[in-house]
């Protein structure tokens, strides 16, 4: 798996395997059963389609894609690697599992072939700008997304809002706003908006049924961390033994100062899921798939493992302006060891080719604040 893995994330390797000049933008790892990447293109920097190298054991479906494909008037090709392998790779509109919720977008004219492609996730998630709104293809449909984003709308939390119906639950559609995020526009007295943001989130009440359901879905740490050490034994044992370590360390700490205390909220709050209109300053809450309910200590420590100091203070300062409670600093510390080992092998997902090293850093900061 190493090896293979250290192949795909190679651009002159999987330039050669494929014939095109792409470069690996996301992986998915399953050992002896298949890897899933996202293809970029090298020269444009878009989103060009996917690629899966599949172990034999789940090689019989493929024929059946590509012959499904082809029907349709699309190419997905194929060849045999090494020690029984077979890669195939192909454009977006022929994703063995987005491509049948492709055609109802298409069909129902909510999409256009050349719209601009924001993310993809292979085989789970597409989402692209359709003049002035944003649509979100998954092959798993989300039963409360829509009722979730009306009550939350309705508590004044500042989201884009959803334009669709929910006919079609593998298609959400809404509102594009904002011209930048704040990732990538770092503003202090925007970041303060987020934070009264947050506030008004964890204020927000939400009917039983959707409190029920978002009940089971706050992450266990120490399964993730399990999780990340599964995944890196696959790549690298001296990370993965320190990845275990140090899951078991903040899955401890996290035990021990969390409360009882369970509102709605974010599940990944950073700065790259707000987004900005960078002409008024106005700031709206992306992005809610991982929301749960859960200690608020969640999101402010996980906005903070995601931004510098003077950012962090401006969110701080927003949320308890706004009314939120701060939760103690034992806590938010905690908090934010908990977020940045959720996010620990990112790196890995993003296909990034310096991923060792990129680990190794998060780890290392995972540490500091474990001290």
């Amino acid at each position: 798996m190493r090896q293979l893995v250290d192949a795909l994330l190679d651009p002159v390797i999987l330039a050669e395997l494929t014939g095109r000049t792409v470069v690996a933008d996301r992986i998915r790892i399953k050992a002896k059963n298949s890897v899933v990447l996202a293809l970029r293109d090298a020269e444009t920097g878009q989103p060009d389609g996917w690629a899966r190298v599949l172990w034999p054991i789940t090689q019989d479906k493929a024929s059946k894609v590509v012959e499904r494909a082809q029907r349709r008037g699309q190419r997905i090709q194929t060849r045999p690697l090494h020690a029984g392998l077979m890669m195939q790779w192909g454009e977006l509109a022929s994703d063995p599992q987005l491509a049948a919720v492709y055609r109802v977008a298409l069909k129902e004219g909510l999409i256009e072939a050349g719209d601009q492609v924001l993310r993809y996730n292979p085989l789970r998630r597409l989402v692209v700008r359709h003049g002035d709104t944003t649509v979100r293809l998954s092959t798993q449909a989300n039963p409360v997304a829509l009722p979730l984003d009306w009550a939350l709308i309705e508590d004044g939390v500042p989201l884009p809002g959803r334009l669709d119906s929910g006919a079609h639950p593998q298609i959400a559609v809404q509102r594009f706003v904002g011209d930048t995020d704040l990732e990538d526009t770092r503003d202090l007295a925007a970041t303060r908006t987020v934070g009264a943001a947050l506030a008004t989130l964890h204020r927000a009440e939400v009917p039983n049924a959707l409190r029920g359901w978002l009940s089971s879905r706050e992450p266990d740490p120490r399964e993730q961390g399990a999780a990340h050490v599964e995944l890196l034994s696959l790549l690298d044992d001296d990370l993965a033994a320190r990845m275990a370590s140090l899951a078991d360390q903040t899955a401890r700490r996290w035990d021990q100062v969390r409360t009882d205390t369970r509102l709605v909220v974010h599940g990944d709050a950073s700065p790259d899921q707000m987004l900005l209109d960078s002409a008024t300053g106005r700031v709206w809450v992306t992005d809610l798939e991982r929301a749960c309910l859960a200690d608020p200590a969640v999101d402010l420590g996980s906005y903070l493992a995601n931004c510098s100091d003077d950012e962090g203070a401006a969110l701080l300062a927003g949320y308890t302006a706004a009314g939120g409670a701060l939760p103690a600093s034992r806590l938010l510390d905690a908090a934010r060891s908990r977020a940045i080992l959720l996010a620990a092998a990112d790196p890995i997902r993003r296909a990034e080719p310096e991923w060792r090293e990129h680990v190794s850093q998060r780890l290392d900061a995972l540490e500091g604040t474990l001290r």
